[in-house]
Order: C-alpha cells, then sequence, then structure tokens
C-alpha cells in the first residue's frame, strides 16, 4: 500500500503541478491578451492624434503656401498698375526717353504676374480665378499698348497719345474684389 499511496502521491503533485500550470497559463494568456488589446487601442489612438496633427500642420502649411501666392501675384500687379499708370500718361516729350526702359520693366512685372497666375490656379477658388482672368486679360491688352508705343517711340515715330487711367482704376476694383475674396477664404480679419 505504501507504494500505491507513494505513486498516487507523486502523481497527484504531478498532476497538481501540471494542472497548476496549465491554469496559471491560462491566466497568462488571458492578461496577455488583455494588454495586447490595451497597447493596440493605445496604439490607434496614438495614430489618429498623428493623423490629425499631420493633416493640421498640412493645412498649416497649404494655408501659408496659398498666402504667399496671393501675395506674391498682388505685389506684383500693385507695381505692375503704378509702373502702368506712370506711363499711362506718355503724351509728355519728356517721357519719351525712358519709355523704352520703362516697357521692359513693364514686361518684365507682367511676367511676373503670369507666374503668379500659374500657381494661383492650382489653389484659389472659382470665383477669384474668374476675376483674376478678367484682370490678366486687361493687364495683357495694357501691356501689349504700352510695348507697341515705346516700340513706336524708339524707332522715332511720334508718340501718340494715351490714357488708360480709366481701365487702371477698373482693374483696381477687381482687385480689390480679389482681395476682400482672399480674406474671406483665408480667414484673416
Amino acid at each position: 500500500m505504501t507504494w500505491w499511496s507513494a505513486v498516487l502521491g507523486f502523481v497527484g503533485a504531478l498532476a497538481g503541478s501540471w494542472g497548476g500550470q496549465i491554469i496559471a497559463s491560462k491566466r497568462e494568456d488571458k492578461r496577455w491578451n488583455r494588454e495586447r488589446e490595451r497597447e493596440d487601442i493605445r496604439h490607434e489612438r496614438e495614430m489618429e492624434r498623428f493623423k490629425l496633427q499631420l493633416k493640421h500642420d498640412s493645412l498649416k502649411e497649404w494655408r501659408t503656401e496659398r498666402l504667399t501666392a496671393y501675395y506674391q501675384f498682388l505685389d506684383s500687379f500693385y507695381s505692375w498698375r503704378q509702373l502702368a499708370l506712370i506711363m499711362g500718361f506718355v503724351d509728355l516729350p519728356e517721357m519719351a526717353p525712358g519709355l523704352p526702359d520703362r516697357s521692359r520693366e513693364l514686361c518684365r512685372l507682367y511676367e511676373a504676374m503670369m507666374e503668379g497666375k500659374t500657381r494661383l490656379q492650382m489653389i484659389c477658388s472659382p470665383e477669384v480665378q474668374k476675376i483674376l482672368s478678367s484682370m490678366l486679360t486687361k493687364t495683357e491688352d495694357i501691356t501689349s499698348s504700352i510695348r507697341w508705343q515705346a516700340k513706336e517711340v524708339a524707332e522715332g515715330r511720334p508718340m501718340g497719345k494715351s490714357d488708360f487711367r480709366g481701365a487702371l482704376d477698373n482693374l483696381a476694383k477687381k482687385c480689390a474684389e480679389v482681395r476682400a475674396l482672399v480674406r474671406a477664404e483665408m480667414l484673416i480679419d
């Protein structure tokens, strides 16, 4: 009997040990699964937070890029308009000698506006695009007229009288419309 007791005690201890290991292992697996689920949830929250931050940063950079594009276009327009105003009354004989140089500068400013237009077509609203399109058509007409007049003066032909003040004033009004639309789009008070 003692052998049976010893064998039974040994088997019981072994079964208890294995049983305890199996129960502990199952508990550990459940705990590990809970921790893994918590970690997955935490990781998802962090990824959401990261995506939101990335989106915010992207929108911030995009807004800055848009403001820069609008500023560069409007700055080149104002410079062009200022020079066109000066050149718009070229019937004065003392203006004739500097007309070709000013005409080249006017063309350079017009080209800067056209470069800005390409950039703005990608980022501005349809309302702004419509106004910009009509503005650029008129600026092209005025630039061409002044270039033609400068060519005439450079070739020694008599200067004709030109007055673009009405057209330039109209362009200034359209520019003010663009500025107001941009301020609204960009949420600038």
